[in-house]
């Protein structure tokens, strides 16, 4: 009994710490779905090879966003420790006549949504978490920021138990920094009723920080690291960037035909894990698996064996 007592101690404590203590890498693909037609021209060709890699993501990864019906799946996921997040949208930026109360009540019913669905009674509990796609760059003292802020707040005090994932404009990652892509960038704005709101409601926060070949930035993820660990510190360890990995239109990241872009996303692995800074960060998250060539996610996985270490 007294070892078991201690079992249960250790638990309660794991419990309490930050995501970025308990679970190491957190690694996040966006972009699940049942999907069944190919189109002719498609990255995917075919059912199987969509099937094949998304088994391949399931064996590295610890967060997976998306929507499914199938609660088989969700339940295996689970079983293995690995997230399911189902994908939600912000639109509080959609035109409408109605009040900032009803557009916050309407934002924290479709977030609730898949916190409460069963399936049918197939999924029991309904999903883990959600994923909300996205807070955008919406400045403090906008009706748009205090909306998203407030539903967070809302959805988390309902749901206190269950997890919510946030993409969120690069943008945000800027807010109160005097560097050159916070003057330059957003020229001062600032973000904090948003941040604000991630870091009291134990969010896990992707900055989108897509940077493309033509354009490789790599300066931005250090200016958001850095801003976000001295202003948000709390925040900072749920906090990963999210890498893009879209090769199809109109979101060509690819876009320097005589490079390779796989080796072009190794680059931004090894720079995230070997940055003084910014490997202090608990992983890292991709965007879009759909968007992606399957050769791409192919090799996504061992950079990821590489820099991150593998979960099989």
């Amino acid at each position: 009994m007294r070892l078991y007592g201690i079992f249960v101690l250790l638990t309660v404590l794991f419990s309490r710490l930050p995501i970025s203590a308990q679970q190491t890498p957190l690694m996040a693909m966006y972009g699940f779905g049942d999907r069944t037609s190919f189109p002719e021209g498609d990255v995917w060709p075919d059912a199987e090879t969509w099937k094949q890699h998304w088994e391949l993501v399931f064996s590295r990864f610890t967060v997976i966003t998306g929507r499914t019906k199938d609660a088989g799946l969700v339940q295996r996921l689970r079983s293995k420790g690995v997230l399911f997040a189902y994908h939600v949208v912000n639109t509080a930026n959609a035109p409408t006549q109605e009040s900032r109360e009803e557009r916050t009540s309407a934002l924290v019913k479709e977030w609730s949504k898949p916190l409460e669905d069963s399936l049918e009674g197939r999924l029991q509990g309904g999903f883990d978490a959600i994923s909300i796609d996205e807070f955008r760059a919406d400045q403090d003292g906008s009706t748009e920021a205090a909306i998203v802020a407030d539903a967070l707040r809302e959805v988390h005090r309902l749901y206190p138990a269950k997890k919510i994932i946030v993409w969120g404009s690069y943008q945000l990652g800027l807010s109160g920094s005097s560097g050159i892509h916070g003057l330059w960038n957003i020229k001062g704005a600032r973000y904090d009723v948003q941040l604000r709101a991630l870091q009291d409601t134990d969010s896990i926060f992707i900055v989108e920080c897509y940077v493309r070949e033509g354009k490789p930035q790599f300066s931005l993820y250090d200016e958001i690291g850095r801003n976000l660990k001295k202003r948000y510190p709390l925040l900072f360890q749920r906090t990963i960037f999210g890498v893009a990995i879209s090769q199809t239109a109109p979101y060509i990241y690819d876009d320097k035909p005589k490079q390779d872009f796989s080796e072009f996303l190794d680059k931004q692995l090894r720079h995230i894990r070997t940055d003084q800074v910014l490997k202090e960060m608990p992983g890292v998250g991709f965007w879009a698996f759909y968007r992606a060539k399957p050769v791409t996610i192919a090799r996504l996985v061992q950079s990821i064996d590489q820099w991150f270490g593998s979960r099989r």
